[in-house]
């Protein structure tokens, strides 16, 4: 793989995180796909981002704001909320 056993291990006991160079040569040498390891690591990090704001991520509401659309004549509209 052109990488230390010490590589190897710390992504296998998840001390390492896999970036797109690591991918491609897993994907060299297991022959899955490189995407696939990515997005495995994509889901690991998004879990731990979930758990660490648990609490923050409740207390946010979403952005609300007014859709602007253009009518036949050129002129803009807007949207009515609900």
């Amino acid at each position: 793989m052109g990488v230390s056993r010490l590589t190897v291990n710390e992504i296998a006991n998840d001390r390492r995180t896999v970036t797109a160079e690591m991918a491609l040569r897993l994907e060299a040498v297991t022959r899955i796909s490189a995407v696939l390891w990515l997005n495995l690591q994509r889901a690991v990090d998004l879990h731990r981002a979930r758990l660490a704001l648990a609490e923050t991520l409740p207390q946010l509401s979403p952005i609300a704001r007014k859709r602007e659309f253009t009518n036949f004549e050129g002129e803009p509209e807007i949207e009515k909320a609900e």
